[in-house]
């Protein structure tokens, strides 16, 4: 059978920058690849997907407006820590160093990620096994 490893997870989370609960519109950043999370509808043009869902109800239940907008994953955390969004909605891991850096809402999904080895393989059992080596 094939090893899984349990020890790698994810969690989706909502990132707000300090400081801006009290705004009328708040401007909102995700990355559109993450799908079935966060796509760009094709014939519409419009965000849809699981965040795009969570955050406009955040909105409506918090009462204030959503200026959406798409960039590159790795544009995200940055763009926050520039006050250039109020808020990012993404597939982004939890990390204690992201923590230091930005405040994340309680994760409200675990993505259960694992990573695979073929069966023959006896030099990776754990997370810890995987140092050095090229994971893709």
């Amino acid at each position: 059978s094939t090893k899984w490893l349990k020890t790698v997870s994810a969690s989706l989370a909502l990132t707000v920058a300090a400081g801006t609960v009290s705004a009328e519109t708040l401007r909102v950043v995700t990355d559109p690849s993450f799908v079935p999370f966060e796509m760009m509808d094709q014939e519409t043009g419009e965000m849809i997907g699981f965040d795009m869902e969570i955050i406009r109800e955040v909105a409506d239940r918090a009462g204030f407006e959503i200026d959406l907008n798409t960039m590159d994953f790795n544009g995200i955390i940055p763009a926050l820590q520039t006050g250039n969004v109020d808020i990012a909605i993404a597939g982004i891991t939890i990390t204690e160093e992201r923590e230091e850096i930005v405040d994340f809402s309680d994760p409200y999904y675990d993505s259960g990620l694992r990573i695979l080895v073929r069966e023959s393989n006896g030099d990776v059992s754990e997370f810890d096994d995987l140092e050095g080596k090229k994971i893709g």
